[in-house]
């Protein structure tokens, strides 16, 4: 079975048969890096919530920038509010990270508050647009400059464009079935991408990852203590 992004890893031990998890981060990653130029000190990854730290660390290091995360607290059910932001935002653009985007009631919060807090402008990135009820035009309507999702739920034609992108999902689970019915390793699947990233997004200042040269083996040092 192939999910993309669950909500909470635990929901594998559900099934009887294997379950492989895939990640459309890289997916995300590369259409900032490629179409928006956004990478390095310029650009801020932050975190909605505590939970989404790890989530938005791995996702700050294919950008090569640094972590902000939004800390909230609930005065009462069903309402959430802003309370603390840790990181620094003046003069950079920041890139909301989170797995689904619901009622959007969070992330319009998080944007407010990381403008008042120095950042430029606000682009977000999600896996799942849910968009639920009237989400899509509060975020059209909130601060955000760019809402960015995958179509791994279908997204109405009427709310794409504008403000809301919807990168496409199709050849990640290609390529997965693909080694799957080869008896080859899915997880390579992130290594060939990591090394595109690298090859095809590389900057004045060199590539965006370190890619070794495979073709030629790799000299090994040996420190040797010669006495006094």
């Amino acid at each position: 079975m192939l999910t993309i992004d669950l909500h909470a890893a635990q929901i594998q031990g559900f099934f009887d048969e294997p379950v492989d998890n895939l990640s459309a981060g890289y997916i995300l990653a590369n259409y900032l890096i490629g179409k928006r130029k956004l990478k390095g000190p310029t650009c801020v990854v932050v975190s909605p919530d505590a939970g989404g730290v790890a989530r938005a660390e791995t996702f700050a290091k294919k950008l090569q920038t640094s972590v902000a995360i939004v800390f909230k607290r609930r005065p009462r059910p069903d309402v959430n509010e802003v309370s603390e932001v840790v990181g620094d935002l003046d003069g950079k653009t920041a890139i909301i990270v989170d797995d689904m985007i619901s009622t959007g009631g969070t992330l319009v919060k998080a944007a407010e508050a990381l403008l008042q807090r120095g950042a430029t402008s606000i682009v977000t990135c999600a896996t799942h647009g849910i968009f639920a009820a009237e989400a899509a035009q509060k975020l059209i309507e909130s601060p955000i400059n760019e809402i960015i999702v995958t179509d791994t739920i279908p997204v109405p034609l009427e709310i794409r464009g504008g403000k809301i992108t919807v990168l496409s999902v199709g050849k990640l689970l290609a390529d997965a079935i693909r080694r799957i019915s080869a008896n080859r390793s899915v997880s390579e699947i992130y290594e060939e991408q990591e090394e595109e990233l690298a090859r095809s997004q590389a900057s004045e200042g060199g590539p965006l990852f370190a890619v070794p040269d495979r073709s030629e083996p790799q000299e090994t040092f040996v420190a040797v203590d010669s006495g006094s």
